[in-house]
């Protein structure tokens, strides 16, 4: 999807573009280090589509939608770096960013921003604030503090997680979190 809304945009001169995880190319002089998308491998990226940041140029506006911390993604976007081209980083989401904004049901309104020009970095961060009542965006987040031994950061998720309706599972980690707290100092 990412792709192809970039790669095509050429042939609509003035588009806005929506490019939620797109990738540049998959020609191996570009982008050898993607090992995704085996079956792909074998079409052709380097005729006039073939390398959707230089097909943007014509847009009025590219919006990259992408997760800095999932290193392919990241790579990927950094070479889309036109002045039309607006990074949208959304950390923590991973390869369902998708999947998250409609749960969070903010895929429209932020369509509607961006097609008729009015997406910012401030709009979509403010947009992108819905996470903190997404149950498995935080569970996600959680298991990620968690796995880093991150105990201060998951406190404070936990106890903001107490307002949700995984009330339950937060007050039992905040209670494990407790008992960890007298041996870490020891």
């Amino acid at each position: 999807g990412g792709y192809a809304a970039a790669a095509f945009s050429v042939a609509a001169p003035g588009a806005r573009v929506l490019a939620l995880r797109p990738t540049a190319s998959l020609a191996p002089s570009v982008a050898g280090w993607d090992k995704r998308y085996h079956s792909h491998r074998r079409l052709d990226f380097t005729s006039r589509y073939g390398y959707a940041p230089d097909m943007v140029e014509a847009a009025d506006a590219a919006y990259v939608v992408f997760d800095p911390l999932y290193p392919p993604d990241a790579m990927h976007a950094a070479l889309f770096h036109r002045p039309n081209v607006t990074a949208l980083p959304v950390r923590q989401a991973g390869v369902r960013i998708e999947q998250l904004m409609d749960m969070m049901q903010i895929t429209s309104p932020i369509i509607e921003e961006a097609m008729i020009g009015d997406l910012t970095p401030v709009s979509f961060a403010n947009h992108w604030r819905a996470r903190r009542q997404n149950l498995p965006y935080l569970r996600t987040l959680l298991k990620r503090l968690e796995v880093s031994e991150r105990h201060g950061l998951s406190a404070l998720l936990c106890r903001h997680g107490l307002e949700t309706r995984d009330a339950p599972l937060y007050q039992r980690r905040l209670d494990e979190l407790a008992e960890l707290a007298p041996t870490q100092s020891e």
